[in-house]
């Protein structure tokens, strides 16, 4: 399970908490299009910004490399090259 959050100092105007994964009505998960947007990512070493774009394409500043991410059910899955799985 993981959690989705703005990075604190973007603009969160218009922001909505979205849950991922847990046992909520389908009903109240989020869609794809919901989650795109600009999220912290958590690590033992720290944390830094990705972005999950449209038509599955994601980005992250710090870490670049080709990746994509999908929607499988209540799961974020990424694909992002030499930085894994």
């Amino acid at each position: 399970q993981i959690c989705l959050k703005p990075p604190p100092h973007r603009n969160t105007t218009g922001f909505r908490s979205v849950q991922v994964s847990g046992s909520f009505p389908d009903s109240q998960m989020a869609s794809a299009p919901e989650l795109v947007g600009w999220y912290d990512f958590s690590w033992k070493g720290g944390s830094f910004e990705v972005c999950l774009r449209p038509a599955g394409h994601f980005f992250c500043p710090k870490f670049q490399a080709p990746a994509r991410w999908e929607l499988e059910g209540d799961i974020v899955k990424i694909d992002w090259a030499k930085f894994g799985k």
